[in-house]
């Protein structure tokens, strides 16, 4: 949880540029998710003109709303208009864009040049360049800096090297992605789901035909030894995925990946579930905290743990680096399935052992790589199918494990190996990062009051970014010996539940001799609250 952040994206510490954590939202749920778990920017989709067509997508009323609840927070809001557009719809893709910068939105990540070309100048919002436009070198963001682009999401396939190579040259701000699933193509290059079904990934239809399994044919006359030990060419002919590469996790250096000197550190997902933006974000928010504040080792920055429950929340089976480590191996395609599989959590010993009854349930001797299972976990077995399980009981015998599932028992192979892929105490706490009143993520305010005698009480609220508002009582103070003590009026003052808000100083400027009903303090509290939440909504 983040009640008061230590720094803010771009500070400076220990020469170190802390990059901004820009988190996905594909519904209002994920959107206040990111938001609670430290994201300081979020991107979202209106319903057309974006990558990601089936997803929950805001209509222009919702947008409002999570733009206002956004910026009271201090975060950005970002709309990705990141698909190609035709003649005959860019009118409307601009007149939605010119839409949602009257609402306040922060920046638009545009694929389109035709789109880019007819916003600049008529719009406050920023212009990012997206991913999909395969910007890879300083000329390609030279000309997007001559056309009005101020950010580039860059390709990625680049190295940390080639990143930080673009990045000191300083010609805009750079962002790339951190964590999320990969395509196996170049950004924005891939016309395989349009080839094979007509459904173009550059117009956001994408029918991931990567994620597919696939069997090779391998010529007689192929060099045997590059076959020898390959996953790929062993069992050539049985079906399997063999384009799907595993999801991208920096997480294990991401210390390096920073000083390269990214502005953007970016999240994909914006089709997961509202706990895993919760989770990847708060993941990542709190390793740049770690290294802004002088962590290196990487013990502190990150555990064992985090990259389980990272594992378990969304995984084919394991991550990879991507291109920025070294180039892309076979090592990162999933071997067994192209989705979700979770934490390698041990394998089967014995039989599976049916138990009678109307539901589905098996029992099965296992031995546990971890001691990661919980009753209500899911799991489910390598291999093609759907085999696993809800894990009911959990007994021990002796060195080994049995496990009472109900689900799909899958035939039995000595050795076979399983995964955790649900954990329900992670989705039990993630779940409240969304839940309605939820206020994890506090601004920090301090008040001033002035209480004197025959004149008005006088509230000023000032918060961490340097806005002031005051509020003044139409009642004017009475005269009282005793007066209110301090103690009692920072109390009240400092009753901020129900609000992103949290008081962290109050000074009380009195006579000694003045007296207001508790209820005109609260009053002015309100008013001086939703002043200040009438300022940070704007965008800034």
């Amino acid at each position: 949880m983040h009640n008061n952040f230590k720094m803010s994206p771009q500070t400076y510490l220990n020469k170190i540029k802390l990059p901004e954590i820009l988190s996905p939202a594909g519904s209002i749920d994920s959107f206040k998710a990111a938001i609670q778990a430290g994201a300081d920017a979020v991107y979202t989709g209106l319903p057309k003109y974006n990558a990601r067509i089936s997803a929950d997508n805001f209509t222009f009323e919702t947008l409002a709303e999570c733009i206002s609840y956004a910026h009271i927070r201090g975060v950005k809001v970002y709309i990705t208009l990141n698909t190609l557009v035709s003649d005959s719809e860019i009118d409307d893709a601009v007149t939605m864009a010119l839409e949602a910068d009257r609402l306040g939105v922060d920046a638009f990540i545009i694929q389109d040049i035709g789109v880019a070309q007819k916003l600049v100048g008529k719009i406050k919002a920023q212009l990012h360049a997206s991913t999909q436009m395969t910007v890879y070198n300083n000329d390609g963001l030279k000309v997007l800096h001559d056309m009005g682009f101020t950010r580039a999401v860059l390709a990625r396939e680049l190295s940390l090297k080639e990143i930080s190579e673009i990045c000191d040259a300083h010609i805009m701000e750079t962002e790339v992605f951190c964590h999320g699933a990969l395509c196996i193509s170049y950004s924005g290059q891939c016309m395989m789901s349009r080839f094979l079904t007509g459904r173009s990934g550059n117009r956001g239809t994408c029918s991931q035909p990567c994620r597919l399994n696939y069997k090779l044919n391998v010529p007689d006359s192929f060099d045997n030894s590059d076959k020898k030990n390959n996953k790929f060419y062993n069992a050539s002919q049985i079906f399997s995925p063999r384009m799907s590469p595993a999801d991208l996790c920096s997480l294990t250096y991401l210390e390096e990946l920073i000083k390269t000197g990214v502005d953007s550190l970016k999240i994909e997902g914006r089709l997961k579930s509202p706990e895993y933006t919760a989770i990847v974000t708060e993941k990542y928010k709190n390793a740049v905290i770690s290294i802004g504040n002088g962590t290196s080792a990487h013990a502190e920055i990150f555990t064992e743990k985090d990259i389980e429950e990272l594992s378990v929340i969304f995984s084919r089976g394991g991550f990879t680096s991507g291109h920025q480590l070294s180039k892309m191996t076979l090592d990162s395609i999933t071997a067994n399935k192209p989705g979700h599989q979770g934490l390698l959590a041990g394998k089967l010993l014995s039989p599976i052992q049916k138990v009678k009854g109307p539901v589905s349930i098996y029992k099965a001797e296992v031995s546990l790589f971890t001691d990661c299972l919980s009753q209500g976990d899911g799991i489910t077995f390598e291999g093609a199918g759907d085999f696993g399980g809800v894990v009911n009981v959990i007994t021990q015998k002796g060195n080994k494990k049995e496990l009472t599932i109900a689900g799909k028992p899958p035939v039995f192979r000595e050795g076979l190996k399983f995964y955790k892929n649900y954990d329900a105490d992670l989705m039990k706490k993630y779940s409240k990062y969304y839940a309605p009143n939820t206020e994890l993520r506090k601004v920090s305010v301090s008040a001033e009051i002035y209480l004197f005698s025959g004149k008005n009480c006088i509230l000023t609220l000032s918060d961490c970014d340097g806005n002031k508002v005051t509020a003044e009582s139409n009642l004017l103070c009475d005269f009282s010996e005793k007066g209110i003590a301090a103690d009692d009026i920072t109390k009240k003052l400092s009753e901020l539940g129900g609000t992103p808000y949290k008081m962290v100083s109050v000074n009380v400027l009195t006579d000694g001799k003045s007296f207001v009903p508790f209820s005109v303090i609260k009053e002015l509290r309100r008013k001086a609250v939703q002043s200040l939440s009438d300022i940070r909504k704007e965008r800034r």
